[in-house]
């Protein structure tokens, strides 16, 4: 009876400290991986003709791809409202020239804001949505917008942001 109970105890440490490490691994990924919030701003004047939302997350190469957008040439006569995905329902009511909305990947799904958005969006038309992950691909729900897939590496920014400004302007 003494020994069930002794490995009874160490299956149950054994468990314990089991959980424990899984708990502090999934904290830690989820500190490391996790898309951090970006804070609204705009370029340009209210007063144009051509209205582009953008809205995405806050990651180094996601960072890069709009620090390429809004400093390019071709974006100087028009204005750009930047917003988090969270906060994707407050623009929702604004007639836009344009909508480009960066989100990640997690568990085969974009951010459940920007699912939300694009669905409820009059016209699918005038989104373009770049869904990043890690591998570059995605077997997720397919949305009615024009989607490009890639994954989040720095030698890629250059080329997404054109694809995007291509878009914007096209």
């Amino acid at each position: 009876m003494a020994l069930l109970s002794k490995a009874f105890k160490v299956f149950l440490i054994t468990f314990l400290v089991l959980i424990l490490f899984l708990g502090v691994a999934l904290i830690f990924y989820k500190v490391t991986f996790s898309q951090k919030e970006v804070a609204d701003f705009e370029v340009g004047s209210e007063k144009t003709s051509t209205q582009i939302l953008i809205a995405t997350q806050g990651s180094e190469f996601k960072d890069n791809v709009l620090q390429i957008i809004t400093s390019h040439q071709s974006m100087e006569n028009k204005y750009i409202k930047i917003v988090d995905v969270s906060r994707l329902d407050t623009c929702k009511n604004q007639d836009w020239s344009k909508i480009i909305i960066i989100s990640s990947i997690e568990s085969s799904k974009i951010h459940e804001e920007a699912g939300e958005f694009i669905n409820n969006y009059p016209d699918k038309n005038k989104i373009t949505l770049l869904a990043t992950s890690g591998s570059g691909k995605w077997s997720g729900e397919v949305l009615p917008v024009d989607t490009i897939t890639t994954a989040s590496k720095k030698n890629l920014t250059e080329e997404f942001a054109q694809q995007l400004i291509a878009r914007i302007n096209g």
